[in-house]
């Protein structure tokens, strides 16, 4: 099952695969195949031009071997992403130079490219964990295999979870969601800005909670600026 769910993931520089993705931006990788895998294409690292669902145990993102930089991150209502009854947040990853499949389980639904996202060179995954009474996001080093937490920098919130990484990688932006009132009827959002090396974060802004698809945040191609939409 494995190998034939290998060999449906080919891979071709600039087609995208039919299924919801979150793709890599546009940043150079230099990593390479070895021995035992197929390269992704004459250059090296590359899209997939079709994909595969994870098959039944498939190696989750901190696994060993690890993984190495992604291509991409996919979800979607289909056998391997979903749980025996519901929803439980599974996204499928894609290594950036073979076609090696990973997991990562959220437990409630996280689309890829919303709830969960990978950072510019493909290194670090970010997916929301915890409970309301402790919200935080997790860092996975697809490099490395290990896991870091990183807690709610917003006292109160209920839920915190990735909103939009910096170009470099060096910082993700994280965001809050905490109660308006005793009532729980209303809530706001907070989005902060979270560095990696220090854990320090700050505060960019804070509105009421409204609905919205997609992520609330972009940020200028050189990280100087950033620019949010005033609901998510």
């Amino acid at each position: 099952m494995h190998d034939r769910a290998v060999r449906t993931a080919r891979r071709a520089r600039w087609r995208t695969a039919a299924m919801v993705l979150a793709l890599v931006a546009a940043v150079p990788l230099t990593v390479r195949g070895d021995d035992r895998t197929a390269p992704a294409g004459a250059g090296g690292a590359a899209l997939p031009d079709r994909l595969g669902l994870p098959p039944f145990g498939a190696l989750r993102a901190t696994d060993r071997p690890a993984l190495g930089p992604a291509s991409v991150v996919f979800s979607g209502q289909a056998c391997g992403l979903t749980g025996l009854i519901d929803e439980n947040g599974t996204v499928g990853i894609v290594g950036a130079d073979a076609d090696r499949y990973r997991t990562w389980t959220v437990g409630f639904e996280a689309p890829a490219g919303q709830g969960v996202l990978l950072s510019p060179d493909g290194r670090f995954l970010a997916a929301p964990n915890g409970s309301p009474t402790s919200p935080g996001v997790d860092v996975i080093d697809l490099a490395g295999g290990t896991v870091r937490r990183l807690p709610s920098p917003r006292p109160g919130s209920v839920g915190t979870g990735p909103a939009g990484w910096a170009p470099d990688g060096s910082a993700l932006v994280v965001v809050d969601t905490t109660p308006a009132n005793p009532e729980r009827s209303s809530y706001v959002n907070t989005l902060s800005l979270v560095r990696l090396d220090t854990g320090r974060a700050v505060r960019l802004l804070e509105t009421t909670q409204l609905p919205v698809f997609g992520s609330p945040l972009a940020f200028a191609a050189d990280g100087s600026t950033r620019s949010a939409r005033r609901c998510w």
